[in-house]
């Protein structure tokens, strides 16, 4: 395919994730969701999901599974599989969106910074001490 298509097709794809950004049911959602949740570029989020440009934009038009189900691994396994994303990262932003949405307004917020901080901070052994 020349180059200007596939450049046409990106924009498009881009355009559509973009759109599907907006309901829950696509991963999109939860894709944009994160980013604005832990303050992510675009390109850093792409970064971590381990996949760029077209087969990105395709990870957002999937169906996002539900957390709560059985079968969420195998799912989520599938999804990343097909654009070739990582599995482990996908499952986080899916979780992580999931239960932030579940809780009200004000504790999602407060939630969402104690994980930033819990994430920024250093580790601690079992008595409370930092480790070595």
């Amino acid at each position: 395919m020349p180059s200007h298509l596939a450049t046409l097709a990106q924009t498009r794809l881009a355009h559509a994730a973009n759109r599907a950004s907006a309901r829950q049911e696509f991963i999109a959602y939860a894709l944009s969701r994160y980013q604005q949740q832990e303050g992510l570029t675009e390109s850093a989020l792409m970064s971590f999901v381990g996949c760029s440009g077209e087969a990105f934009y395709r990870l957002a038009l999937c169906q996002a599974p539900s957390s709560e189900a059985s079968d969420f691994r195998l799912r989520v396994e599938r999804v990343a599989e097909s654009v070739g994303a990582q599995a482990a990262h996908l499952a986080q932003i899916l979780r992580q969106v999931a239960h932030l949405e579940a809780l009200p307004a004000s504790s999602a917020s407060s939630a969402a910074q104690l994980m930033a901080a819990h994430e920024s901070d250093d580790t601690y052994d079992a008595g409370g001490g930092r480790e070595s």
